[in-house]
């Protein structure tokens, strides 16, 4: 055989199957804008190794024309391994802001972001592929879109929400000014020391007025006891510095002997539900007969209106050391769960959530009574 045909042939031969590899190349560009890990209700694993990673994706088309049909199945995680890990389907959160991708076409030169969901375990790395399982065979069999997933650097905003609600209770609560204030969490039960500093760095992740909130609670929680303290006939008005030193006293009982467990339900990238769980003082603990019974010689029984006047401002000066002994506990109108707070993030990626005095949103405003020793 002619050794030029045979080289020429070769060549021929090798330029062809270059370009057949040339055109084998993926249909789209894949990115991973950000990888964060979620808790879904009533996740068991949560506090494992093995965990529920967001991975927020934008697809781009790269081809001259459309990709029908893409849809989660066309997504697969690979570990060190080469095992595969299919999507987690139904994945959503209560105000419907997050859910996993669902079926869409995408025009040339056109991008989508969605999210995707996938079982992995905590600090390993993955690859996540994009290969269309429906594609135009002129295309023939497209490449892998590939992109390294780090999952030791995903977010776990866990800590952050706790920490968030934690300070809002210490200061809006507790009136929390300059010591530390012990922070109980569910998932580690270990003591955590939540300083002022700490404080004031969470209120700049926090899209709550706490200042306003604190003067709320205050007004409210005067409000509330001097209606109580009326409510047997008495008209008698405590004075502000009086009030002053029951809601200090009361406050200060909480934040020596009380303490408050956080722990985080459901997180994801742009919602969080934290329960609140506090063993706290209650006004029904203490012995109000016996305060008045030790105060008799004090009361003028002839007059009914003047005894209950007198009987009234005997309490509200009293009550400041009896609170100072009064033992602490959990709520009894509380759940087992505790007061569930629903948080939100804002575009501006602060977390906030309803404070307001409604009777609609009763999980925050029982919440506040449990600091208000039950009024």
């Amino acid at each position: 055989m002619n050794k030029k045909i045979l080289f020429t042939g070769l060549t021929t031969l090798s330029a062809l199957a270059l370009t057949g590899c040339s055109s084998n190349k993926p249909v789209a560009n894949l990115e991973v804008n950000s990888e964060s890990y979620i808790i879904q209700k009533d996740d068991k694993n949560k506090d494992n190794k093995e965990a529920t990673l967001a991975l927020e994706v934008t697809l781009e088309n790269t081809t001259k024309k459309s990709l029908d049909n893409v849809y989660q199945g066309d997504f697969t995680l690979y570990d060190k391994d080469g095992n595969q890990i299919s999507p987690s389907t139904g994945v959503y959160d209560r105000s419907g802001d997050f859910q996993t991708m669902s079926g869409f076409s995408l025009n040339p030169d056109k991008k989508k972001t969605e999210y995707l969901a996938f079982k992995v375990d905590r600090g390993e790395k993955y690859e996540l592929h994009y290969k269309p399982a429906i594609y135009d065979k002129s295309n023939k069999d497209p490449k892998d879109s590939i992109v390294e997933i780090d999952t030791s650097k995903a977010n776990d905003a866990s800590s952050e929400v706790k920490k968030l609600t934690a300070s809002y209770v210490n200061q809006v609560f507790l009136n929390k000014t300059g010591d530390a204030v012990q922070l109980e969490t569910k998932d580690d039960a270990v003591a955590q020391n939540v300083s002022t500093a700490d404080d004031k760095k969470e209120d700049s992740k926090l899209d709550i007025d706490v200042k306003k909130a604190k003067e709320n609670f205050n007004a409210k929680f005067s409000e509330l006891f001097v209606s109580d303290l009326q409510s047997s006939g008495s008209t008698y008005e405590p004075t502000s510095d009086e009030l002053k030193k029951v809601i200090s006293a009361v406050q200060e009982r909480n934040f020596s002997e009380g303490s408050v467990e956080y722990d985080v339900a459901e997180l994801f990238p742009t919602s969080a539900v934290v329960y609140v769980k506090p063993k706290v003082m209650d006004f029904d603990t203490i012995d109000m007969s016996g305060i008045l019974y030790k105060k008799m010689d004090k009361i003028d029984t002839t007059d009914s209106k003047k005894a209950l006047n007198t009987a009234a401002k005997i309490l509200v000066q009293q009550l400041p050391t009896e609170i100072g002994k009064a033992e602490v506990s959990t709520p009894n109108s509380m759940s087992k769960e505790g007061y569930k707070l629903v948080l939100s993030k804002t575009k501006e990626g602060k977390w906030k959530f309803d404070n307001s005095d409604s009777s609609d949103n009763y999980n925050y405003t029982d919440l506040e009574s449990a600091f208000m020793a039950g009024e």
